[in-house]
């Protein structure tokens, strides 16, 4: 019994036929087909490329994970999925740098805190669900494996809550660059391009009219001390009232 199986390779993207003469049965017939759709990805001609960067029991892995999304948080997630490669990452480095993956350490904690094993870091990539299509793409041309794709659910579920968190975002961004333009941003002096460059940019303490910065110090004018610090003192007060907004509307 002849069977031909019409395949599509993953990494060309070039259809072709898996065929067999000696199946004796129908039953057979269907199992064998089973078998090679789940095991044969790759055509005649890129096979024996994959064999040669990857050993044979060695499998480059594409995992595809929803990012976890909290309504009612402030910070916008990077991405509506994460992608991670796992497998032989260190041989395939630099084919998975060229897609744009990073290597990231795992968050510091007191589980690994102390750990003595090896890196646990991992090649992440966060990307939105309009990209998901050409990301898979992409890693299969470098032999990798998907695996642990999300549900269509999942996904429009995780998509409709980030165009909300996105929305969200926009408005307190323009609340807080609406509050920022009533705070008075004082006017640097113009004797200030000259003090920089008498102190080469470092800060000091006032002292009277002197100015000490590390060992040195540096006399200046009654008028110009008292410009100066009065500077300083606006110039400050301006940025702690700009960081309090920030954290107002949870803006980085």
């Amino acid at each position: 019994m002849i069977v031909k199986i019409p395949l599509r390779c993953l990494r060309c993207f070039t259809d072709f036929v898996h065929d067999r003469q000696d199946l004796k049965s129908q039953e057979s017939a269907d199992a064998y087909t089973i078998y090679i759709r789940r095991n044969v990805k790759y055509c005649p001609k890129c096979e024996p490329d994959r064999r040669r960067i990857l050993a044979p029991q060695e499998i480059l892995f594409l995992q595809i994970h929803p990012v976890s999304i909290d309504p009612t948080s402030s910070e916008l997630p990077r991405g509506t999925f994460k992608l991670v490669f796992f497998g032989p990452t260190f041989r395939m480095r630099h084919a998975i740098k060229k897609l744009g993956y990073e290597w990231e350490e795992p968050e510091p904690t007191s589980d690994n805190l102390l750990s003595t094993a090896g890196s646990k870091g991992e090649y992440r990539k966060y990307i939105d669900i309009e990209d998901i299509v050409r990301e898979v793409e992409a890693a299969q041309r470098i032999y990798a494996t998907v695996c642990y794709p999300p549900p269509p659910e999942q996904i429009a579920d995780a998509n409709a809550i980030r165009k909300k968190l996105r929305a969200t975002q926009v408005e307190r961004e323009a609340a807080y660059e609406n509050e920022l333009d009533l705070l008075e941003n004082p006017q640097a002096p113009d004797i200030l391009p000259d003090v920089m460059r008498r102190t080469a940019g470092r800060r000091g303490e006032w002292h009277g009219n002197t100015l000490h910065i590390g060992y040195r110090r540096i006399e200046f004018p009654r008028e110009e001390a008292d410009v100066l610090k009065e500077y300083k003192a606006k110039l400050t007060n301006y940025k702690q009232q700009r960081l309090a907004l920030k954290r107002k509307y949870g803006i980085p």
